[in-house]
């Protein structure tokens, strides 16, 4: 009978100590379940915001551009503020051929200003030398 009896106190103190890792388990699993569930909405919130932040941006841009005062206005503010660069600023050369060199800058802006064709011009050399 006492077998019987240490067999059942050590089969009870089994299924005891199973319960307990049982329970164990199951809150571990609700602890990994609150913190999935935790990083899945800031996930979510963050797309969201990014979706958002997107949104007004294209919006803002979209009405920019299509906004023609303010597209040309930005264009004339672009234009008046520029300084006038010298092309030559830098470079030695013989004063006639200067001021024949400063002609040519001057004709190829005034082009490209007027999105014109370029005429008159040939520009001799090999290739790589910064015609």
């Amino acid at each position: 009978m006492s077998k019987d009896t240490l067999n059942l106190a050590q089969m009870q103190e089994q299924t005891l100590q199973l319960e307990q890792q049982s329970k164990l388990k199951q809150l571990v699993n609700e602890d990994l379940r609150k913190q999935e569930e935790s990083v899945r909405k800031h996930h979510q919130t963050f797309l969201e915001s990014i979706r958002t932040a997107g949104t007004l941006f294209g919006e803002g841009f979209r009405a920019f551009v299509t906004d023609q005062d303010k597209v040309t206005a930005t264009q004339v503010s672009r234009r008046l503020l520029s300084r006038p660069q010298d092309a030559l600023e830098g470079v030695v050369l013989c004063p006639s051929l200067e001021a024949r060199v400063r002609d040519i800058a001057i004709a190829t802006r005034n082009t490209k200003k007027n999105r014109s064709l370029y005429r008159h011009i040939l520009l001799y050399g090999p290739p790589g030398t910064g015609k």
